[in-house]
């Protein structure tokens, strides 16, 4: 997403570069803006059968396409505090023991940005609960490890991470 005056004194912002990282400068007041991405977690749930769960988009961007749940973390949150969150508000269950397994970048699109994000993805398994569809996410699915859904995964990156996860995953398992 690009700004196009300073944020502190209203004045032009050109682009610019400093060690390779390009930036916006302001042309009054020289305060440098770098484009970072927006941090999001997002869980890989397992059942014992080895399914994985995936969440049913309610809203755009990408309504009706299957996703890992998650979200944007919220300021001085760790991403397990995030996460854990973030599952709570979108499956009303409780899980607070997470694996990193891994990250990715990607694109948001949302009303005229086009967000950078940065996504931490964790794993977990259910052994005693029941996930539940609520706050934006209009359904859940438990998916075998081949019928996994790539083409109607909600963002191009998740789909990637997913497929190079899961061949990891399985493929360790069976060695």
């Amino acid at each position: 997403m690009d700004i196009k005056f300073c944020s502190y004194c209203a004045g032009a912002l050109v682009e610019s570069s400093e060690h390779g990282t390009p930036h916006q400068q302001c042309t009054l007041c020289e305060q440098q803006f770098y484009r970072n991405p927006l941090p999001c977690v997002g869980a890989l749930l397992f059942n014992t059968r080895g399914e994985l769960l995936l969440a049913l988009r309610k809203f755009p961007p990408a309504a009706n396409t299957w996703d890992a749940p998650g979200g944007f973390m919220d300021l001085e949150e760790t991403p397990e505090q995030a996460l854990t969150r973030e599952i709570e508000e979108e499956l009303a269950i409780h899980i607070d023991t997470w694996d990193y397994v891994g990250s990715y970048f990607d694109r948001y699109p949302f009303g005229h940005a086009n967000y950078h994000t940065l996504n931490l993805m964790f794993s977990s398994i259910i052994t005693d609960v029941t996930p539940k569809a609520s706050d934006d996410i209009s359904g859940v699915q438990w998916f075998l490890p081949d019928a996994i859904p790539y083409n109607t995964i909600s963002f191009p990156n998740l789909a990637y991470f997913l497929r190079a996860f899961m061949a990891k995953k399985f493929t360790s398992i069976a060695t």
